[in-house]
């Protein structure tokens, strides 16, 4: 942009100036830039004028008069001052893009990403506004008094993370001196935690970092590293507000967690209970969840999809509640009317569940659907390949193998070479193929 727009200046002075041959401008700063117009040769007569951190050399075809000269000082004034405009309005679109990623990062921090993935995203973004090369979030552990790694990224990312960090390094001293601080010549600062350095590879020339505070107190320090020229104290502003922000996510994150759990251990109560009523399938739901959340994890769920899922997949038998113990718990053969009452567990389940103000219909459809098959030969309806959930298609595969792969009144456990088999069978005609692939991942990995 900034060349075309030179190129269009010079070729309208050319245009102006019959006289001239030829023009060149040498820029060194802030970019390095050389444009020519026109022939040069050793024939023509060149004035060359310098000013500032560029040059303009114009060539002549005939003996150069005083005239010439005033209009080769003119041109060299017109330039600069074009050069100066055409600047300012680049680092005017500059600071609006990096105002506008700046907002897209606080943005992200109401995200639902996972807070390692949401942390790592938000610092490769403070990099890119700082122009930096790394970042990374140190915790204080009070017991040890140290500062342990949580997210890194950039060159150092995955080398450090279990180094642990002294108080007296750069980033304890600004833990420990609570505030935001600029270190630009390392080589000089005895403060430098350089066994970081030495597992990393990384050299950190310069430094700027921020404590991040949680309900009053410190927990720990994001810092940034490597920028040319070093850090100045927009950086330093920029990563304060970054810093709060980050404090005020895991503030939010952790009474969020702690409801969480709370709620998913009355769930999970709720479920071994049920599972409880018979001794051979007390961890059926357990089980079941386990192998539901690997599945959605491959399968690229969100987070706010897998905690619905660990919901679901821990309540898909909850209308087993409903079921009397005479049937239930019968060791022989069941009747044809007692196999009905037993597959109404399903729907029961469902219409449990779907009172609860927090369980969407996703967490209902694995509860409602995890019996269905995409041929239609399922149950409670018969649903098919399409009217399936997501859910019920993921529970479906982990409810199979756990079944079959357990011991139950009636069998012993399956091998689960042959339990992938008969899956694997089933894939694409009664079972979801993905689910079932990711499903034979997991377990073969472990």
């Amino acid at each position: 942009m900034l060349e075309n727009n030179i190129l269009n200046v010079l070729l309208t002075i050319k245009r102006i100036f019959p006289k001239l041959q030829s023009i060149t401008l040498a820029m060194k700063a802030p970019l390095k830039v050389e444009i020519t117009i026109g022939e040069t040769s050793e024939k023509l007569h060149p004035i060359s004028f310098d000013m500032e951190n560029y040059s303009v050399v114009c060539y002549f075809g005939e003996k150069i008069t005083e005239k010439d000269t005033l209009v080769v000082k003119n041109v060299a004034m017109y330039l600069l001052k074009f050069i100066k405009a055409v600047f300012q309005s680049m680092r005017v679109e500059a600071e609006s893009i990096k105002v506008r990623r700046a907002v897209e990062l606080a943005g992200a921090l109401a995200s639902n990403l996972r807070i390692d993935r949401l942390l790592k995203q938000i610092q490769e973004g403070i990099c890119e506004l700082l122009e930096a090369e790394a970042a990374s979030i140190l915790i204080y552990n009070e017991k040890k008094n140290i500062l342990e790694f949580m997210v890194t990224t950039g060159e150092v990312s995955g080398r450090i993370e279990k180094i642990p960090v002294p108080m007296n390094s750069i980033a304890g001293t600004i833990f420990l001196n609570e505030k935001t601080m600029i270190f630009n010549d390392l080589e000089k600062d005895n403060r430098h935690f350089k066994g970081v350095d030495k597992a990393s590879g990384f050299v950190t020339r310069n430094i700027v970092g921020s404590p991040i505070w949680l309900d009053g107190k410190k927990i720990g320090v994001i810092e940034v590293l490597n920028k040319e020229g070093g850090f100045d104290a927009e950086d330093a502003e920029v990563l304060e507000t970054f810093a709060k922000l980050i404090g005020y996510k895991l503030s939010t994150l952790q009474g969020y967690e702690e409801m969480s759990r709370r709620l998913k251990s009355v769930i999970l109560a709720i479920a071994t209970a049920i599972d409880k009523r018979d001794r051979y399938t007390h961890m059926h739901s357990k089980n079941v969840t386990d192998y539901s959340l690997r599945i959605g994890r491959l399968l690229g769920l969100s987070q706010k999809e897998l905690e619905e899922l660990e919901i679901s997949a821990l309540l898909h038998d909850v209308g087993k509640i409903g079921i009397e113990d005479a049937i239930l718990l019968k060791r022989g053969k069941l009747t044809d009317e007692e196999f009905a009452r037993i597959k109404s567990h399903t729907i029961i389940g469902a219409e449990i569940t779907k009172k609860v103000r927090f369980i969407n219909r996703d967490i209902v459809s694995g509860i409602l659907e995890h019996h269905e098959k995409l041929d239609g030969s399922g149950y409670p309806y018969g649903k098919k390949n399409g009217e399936i959930g997501l859910f019920g298609r993921i529970v479906a595969v982990a409810d199979i193998f756990d079944a079959l792969t357990t011991a139950r009144p009636y069998k012993d456990p399956w091998p689960v070479d042959k339990v992938l088999c008969i899956l694997k069978e089933d894939a694409g005609v009664k079972l979801d193929k993905k689910c079932v692939e990711a499903l034979e991942k997991v377990i073969t990995a472990k």
